[in-house]
């Protein structure tokens, strides 16, 4: 190998040579021959036969097929370095082609042709060159010594011949290809699988690098085969007729008895099945994610448009309660509409936490929570059911002052939805019962039970099942999904409790029963709530801003507010708030969170970045957004407070109570 001689292949040999690559050149004291793309096979077979091999073969720029001509000069020089300079422009394509080429081996680098490291990556490639030409003389010596002939004991000998002859049927008859390589990676054998897998049959002593699924990644294996490592693993994927195999390939190092290396042997497995059923269920799993996606962007958005027009009617109802408290029909009539909207708010949020409790999306905010304060409060939102059908509603809570660990609003929800059902199956002038007591195990036990219509013993099995009805008929007499108990089932066991139903049958009332694990003994941390007069007078000449994009929302609120005393400024948008914000001294600002052109998360970011801090200026986030990651997204977004429509009237007036009075207590 002449070490001073470059091989370079330029679009025009008759031309001069690019400045910049002829300034490294000249700085190594290299000569170039220089060969078009048409001839440069032949012209490197002439200089090898003449005793010139070139160090380096060093594909210039304008070459528009630099890997095909590097794949051709491979043919008839397999192992030497060579080195790729393509153009600025040129690279990221020569990058993206070379690296999906096979058979090139891993003595080739690349470097554009103004990278400053064009002089150090041609040095560097004669380097190689040099110490592969060593490393391949020390080789052939050690061949010529393991060729020469050794006594062999006859018995030995074949015993041998055995074995090899049970060896060569289990290779032959396996389904997996497997190939021999000698010292220097040519091909000295092949199983009849190699044939099957890749229909084709190598020669004998073919380079390994000519295989049809070789590539850089099996040469850069090879390379640490003959550096020791053994053995090594890999998967990859080639085409064979047009069809994508996709292999588990796997190289050992072959040694003598006195370790010297004499080859490596190959075994490729067809693993393609294995990695379609992977892509196959990946695709599905990546759907099935997108449809999940999908299903609860749906959700909110439904959640959002039905609550919306909800608290409308609910907000109003309740104001017309408030201004017309000495008209009884009208105050029987708003009782009724009030009651039916907020059934239809309770059938959405069942709906939705459905959907959220089979994902297992529904999280807890959990709080040691007074029992007694709990069951009140779930008495409390019923009355005027009971009321309305003319029940009696009886309670005996012999439970002192203990709590439990769990998530006020959630279990409020179980509560709700068994007292309902009680009520909406027991005819007027009935009772139900509702007691709470103390049993062994440190357990609190609540039980709800009613004169109503009872369940039969076939029906028993299926009471908490999503969607299951008795009575399922278009005649009958009882409205609802079939959903309540179901969810009050789960959000109970999420909350470590347990819910069991009896009815000894048709006509003699049902009976359920909650248990759950006692915290702590002491008062409940629910907050407490102010009485009306109370609410009013803390609300009194407060200035509040009301960011609101739905008209009818916007008027509910602001009616709603100023009846409490309070002065209300109205923005339609976030941007018009924005604008009130500098001209105007606030107390606090209500702002909804679906809004167009700036939503409510990115007004409250805007607020704080322009010096508004939450203890100075505290906001509330009014929205039909009512999940538990919306309320988290509220708080980490700046918000203070998060109230979900469509109850306004008394949890907005609550919480902006609850917020200033915690803004006009003194710093300790």
């Amino acid at each position: 190998m002449n070490y001073k001689l470059i091989f370079l292949i330029v679009p025009d040999p008759h031309a001069d040579i690019d400045g910049a690559l002829a300034q490294p050149l000249k700085e190594q004291q290299l000569d170039a021959v220089l060969a078009a793309p048409a001839n440069a096979v032949e012209s490197i077979q002439e200089l090898i036969g003449q005793g010139r091999e070139p160090s380096v073969v060093l594909v210039g720029p304008g070459i528009g097929n630099a890997a095909s001509v590097a794949r051709q000069i491979r043919t008839v020089w397999p192992v030497g370095q060579i080195l790729f300079v393509p153009a600025g422009e040129q690279f990221e394509a020569v990058q993206t082609e070379l690296r999906y080429v096979p058979m090139l081996g891993p003595n080739w680098s690349l470097v554009a042709l103004d990278d400053p490291r064009l002089g150090e990556k041609l040095t560097r490639a004669v380097q190689a060159s040099r110490q592969r030409s060593r490393l391949r003389t020390t080789l052939d010596r050690a061949n010529v010594r393991l060729a020469a002939p050794k006594p062999v004991d006859s018995v030995a000998y074949r015993q041998s011949v055995i074995s090899e002859h049970y060896l060569a049927s289990l290779l032959q008859h396996s389904s997996d290809a497997i190939f021999s390589l000698g010292p220097r990676d040519n091909v000295l054998y092949w199983s009849t699988g190699a044939e099957r897998l890749f229909q084709c049959r190598p020669r004998h002593n073919q380079p390994a690098a000519e295989l049809p699924f070789w590539s850089a990644m099996l040469d850069a294996l090879l390379t640490r085969i003959h550096a020791g490592a053994s053995p090594l693993t890999a998967k990859m994927s080639t085409v064979i007729d047009a069809q994508t195999l996709h292999l588990e390939v796997s190289l050992a190092r072959v040694q003598d008895e006195t370790h010297t290396f004499i080859g490596t042997s190959i075994s490729a497995r067809d693993v393609s099945d294995v990695v379609r059923a992977i892509e196959t269920e990946r695709a599905g799993r990546h759907n099935a994610e997108r449809l999940g996606r999908l299903k609860d962007e749906f959700l909110a958005l439904l959640s959002h448009e039905l609550r919306t027009p909800l608290s409308a009617v609910i907000g109003r109802t309740q104001l017309l309660r408030i201004q017309h408290r000495d008209a009884p029909d009208l105050q029987y009539s708003l009782n009724i509409i009030e009651r039916n909207a907020k059934l239809q708010a309770r059938l959405i949020e069942d709906l939705l936490d459905v959907s959220a409790i089979v994902t297992g999306k529904l999280t807890l905010e959990l709080r040691n929570i007074a029992v007694v304060d709990l069951l009140r409060a779930a008495t409390d939102s019923v009355q005027a059911m009971t009321d309305a059908r003319q029940l009696k509603l009886v309670t005996q809570y012999a439970v002192g002052a203990v709590t439990i660990a769990g998530d006020v609003h959630r279990l409020q929800q179980v509560l709700y939805n068994i007292l309902s059902n009680a009520i909406k199956f027991t005819p007027e002038g009935g009772t139900v019962h509702v007691r709470a007591s103390l049993v062994p195990h440190s357990l609190v036990q609540i039980v709800i039970e009613d004169t109503g219509c009872g369940i039969a013993a076939e029906f028993l099995p299926y009471v908490f099942d999503k969607f299951g009805q008795e009575d399922a008929s278009s005649t009958r007499r009882h409205g609802g999904l079939g959903i309540g108990l179901s969810i009050a089932k789960q959000l109970a066991e999420l909350h470590a409790g347990t819910i069991a139903v009896t009815s000894p049958g048709r006509g003699l009332g049902t009976s359920f029963t909650l248990r759950f694990p006692v915290a702590s003994a002491g008062d409940g941390t629910g907050p407490a709530r102010q009485h009306p007069a109370a609410q009013s007078r803390m609300l009194a000449r407060r200035r509040i801003l009301l960011v609101e994009d739905v008209a009818d929302t916007r008027e509910l609120v602001k009616d709603v507010l100023s009846a409490h005393g309070a002065h209300v400024l109205t923005a339609a948008s976030a941007l018009i708030a924005l604008d009130l914000l500098g001209s105007e001294a606030l107390d606090v600002v209500v702002s909804d969170i679906g809004m167009p052109q700036m939503d409510g998360y990115q007004l409250i970011g805007e607020i704080r970045r322009r010096g508004f801090a939450g203890d100075t200026l505290p906001a509330v986030a009014l929205t039909a957004f009512a999940g538990t990651l919306d309320r988290q997204r509220a708080f980490d977004a700046g918000f203070q407070a998060h109230v979900a429509k469509p109850y306004i009237v008394t949890e907005l007036v609550a919480t902006l109570t609850a917020l200033l009075a915690r803004q006009d207590q003194p710093v300790r």
